[in-house]
């Protein structure tokens, strides 16, 4: 480990399992680490093409950020990160044992990793560095994690695109690796790493494994293999939420159509992810075959928006639904002032029946009938009549 005495200008490079980083690194004691870096994404043809062109392309980068920090000819020292399962017999010579995180660059498996990039370089005329160390990103780790702490790191773990760790051995219980060293080791301790994305690879992990661990494995570039890095890396996590999210879609709208079986019905789907995913819209149709009732008939309808034009479509029925409650409600109003009209002439007519009831009963009118008009008791009629009404004189 190191010893803090280290100063100078360095190059670091690190391919990972989607980026490459190009640093530029000024080490001064007692200092922390001065850095500008450029970052990149590796294109698929790179990660799927042949090894040559792949080291070329890291060559590439690595040529670029040096002409643009004026340092091309400074003949700098590279360290290498290089995450993927190698046999490593020096700080220099180190062989690729399988690709892992979605490379398949032909070429490169069995092949001394250093010597390739030495290769590529070797083909430009614009750079001079020199590679000195390969190393893997838990390393790495392991190593920035003493320098920041001022001591010592034991363990490093990497958890991105995959997963590894790396941990200090103690050298009296190292028992491989040592007879293939190029070098005679002469420390007390070791650096292992684990490579535990491979655990489950022989069936160690099975008891862990979910229907969704196992479909993913399943359509991967390498089914069976690193199976403890897909269940936890980054690479594999949006693919292992996608599958459950499209299994639990498909259930969801089936259980649904199985319980309104009604005749031809439609789905209607909006959403970013049902929209922008390749294949989402694919799979929902051809797994809900599976779960909905044979008989009932379907379609799925992705429509463009919906949401928004729901809302003013939706928008546009209640403002004639409020307006018809208007027109129904002006109806109720002129109806019930027609009704209110006709009440107070009934009223009018009643107290006017009334009055009139109260008249005939301060009247003096013993022996005449006004239901019948029976005015037999008299043998004439000696009364008047005025405003409709009898008046007879008193007896």
């Amino acid at each position: 480990m190191r010893n803090f005495a280290e100063e100078g200008r360095f190059i670091a490079m690190d391919l990972g399992g989607t980026n490459l980083r190009v640093m530029l690194m000024d080490i001064i004691p007692g200092e922390e680490l001065k850095t500008e870096q450029f970052n990149t994404r590796i294109p698929n043809w790179a990660m799927h093409g042949t090894g040559e062109q792949l080291f070329d392309y890291i060559t590439k980068c690595l040529a670029e950020f040096l002409i643009e920090k004026g340092v091309q000819n400074d003949g700098l020292p590279v360290g290498f990160t290089f995450s993927y399962p190698c046999d490593q017999k020096s700080l220099r010579s180190a062989t690729l044992l399988r690709w892992t995180k979605g490379f398949e660059a032909s070429g490169v498996v069995g092949e001394d990793v250093v010597k390739l990039l030495e290769k590529s370089i070797a083909k430009r005329s614009d750079i001079n560095v020199e590679v000195v160390a390969l190393i893997n990103d838990t390393v790495g780790t392991m190593v920035a994690a003493a320098h920041e702490t001022g001591g010592h790191c034991h363990i490093g773990v990497i958890i991105a695109t995959g997963t590894n760790a790396s941990y200090m051995e103690d050298i009296s219980k190292v028992k491989y690796g040592l007879s293939k060293s190029a070098t005679d080791y002469k420390y007390p301790a070791m650096i292992i790493d684990t490579e535990w994305g491979g655990f489950g690879d022989n069936a160690e992990a099975d008891y862990i494994l979910t229907q969704y661990d196992k479909i993913v494995d399943s359509f991967s570039e390498h089914p069976g293999v690193n199976t403890f890095d897909k269940l936890v890396g980054g690479k594999c996590m949006g693919e292992v939420v996608r599958v459950v999210l499209e299994k639990l879609t498909r259930a969801a709208i089936a259980c649904i159509l199985n319980r309104i079986r009604k005749k031809n019905m439609t789905v209607g789907i909006d959403g970013s992810t049902y929209k922008y995913h390749p294949f989402f819209d694919f799979w929902v149709h051809d797994k809900l075959k599976e779960l909905v009732d044979p008989g009932i008939k379907y379609k799925l309808i992705q429509t463009a928006d919906g949401s928004g034009k729901g809302a003013a479509l939706i928008t546009a029925i209640i403002s004639r639904l409020n307006k018809r409650k208007q027109q129904q409600q002006c109806k109720i109003d002129n109806h019930m002032i027609s009704i209110g009209k006709n009440v107070e002439q009934i009223n009018e007519i009643k107290e006017n029946g009334e009055e009139s009831m109260k008249e005939k009963q301060n009247s003096r009118i013993d022996d005449v009938n006004l239901v019948t008009g029976d005015m037999s008791i008299y043998e004439s009629f000696n009364g008047e009549i005025q405003n409709g009404r009898i008046h007879l004189p008193t007896l």
